[in-house]
């Protein structure tokens, strides 16, 4: 790992695990929130926390040699909690739409599309498709690696569709709060293709919740 980029990563971590545990804490406390804004932003916010632990232990275990075991471990969960927020973005985007989730075509296939991502991921504790651990610790990209961001890129694709076909049931601030959100989030898992940027992802995360 080079020591600039692990400073960097460190601290892109670090500033999010701090905003999230804000978001959390107002979410808590803040009137006016209504109960399902409420368990949503509280979940989201969880789940980013939940990613920056991940990625801290991974750095951490990393200077004392943990078995590869539980480097590889460490990289699913971390891929897995970096992907969940997608659905939820779906889900979010449509509750505003005061559409059903059950019957909605755009959610099931969120749905479809992470159940593929989480089968693709969970293979990575058997495979070194997607990755693999070298002897010193650090990870490698597997020959297959940019097809595990497939599903998460076509979620996000579907989603910038669905929010510019329902633009006219958005105020102007929700609005650029999905697309400040989605639109660099897709250049950034494209970039995550051939380098690594997965601090970045949850950067585009915070810019949703924090708008």
């Amino acid at each position: 790992m080079n020591s600039w980029y692990g400073f960097l990563t460190l601290f892109i971590l670090g500033a999010i695990m701090l905003l999230s545990m804000m978001g959390l804490w107002f979410t808590a406390v803040m009137p006016g929130i209504d109960r399902w804004n409420k368990r949503f932003f509280s979940g989201f916010f969880i789940i980013l926390m939940l990613g920056v632990l991940s990625g801290l232990c991974d750095m951490v275990l990393f200077f004392f040699s943990a078995s590869v075991a539980v480097f590889r471990a460490l990289l699913v969960l971390e891929c897995l909690f970096y992907d969940l927020p997608l659905p939820m973005l779906t889900a979010y985007l449509l509750h505003y739409c005061e559409e059903n989730l059950r019957t909605s075509k755009l959610f099931r296939a969120a749905l479809v599309l992470w159940a593929v991502y989480f089968a693709m991921d969970i293979s990575g504790f058997f495979a070194d498709a997607f990755f693999y651990i070298l002897p010193d610790r650090n990870y490698s990209r597997g020959p297959w690696f940019p097809l595990l961001l497939l599903p998460m890129i076509t979620t996000v694709l579907l989603d910038i569709a669905g929010v510019i076909k329902r633009r006219k049931l958005f105020s102007r601030r929700v609005f650029r709060s999905f697309l400040i959100t989605l639109v660099p989030l897709t250049g950034i898992l494209f970039l995550h293709m051939f380098v690594d940027v997965v601090p970045f992802v949850a950067i585009c995360y915070i810019f949703f919740a924090y708008p």
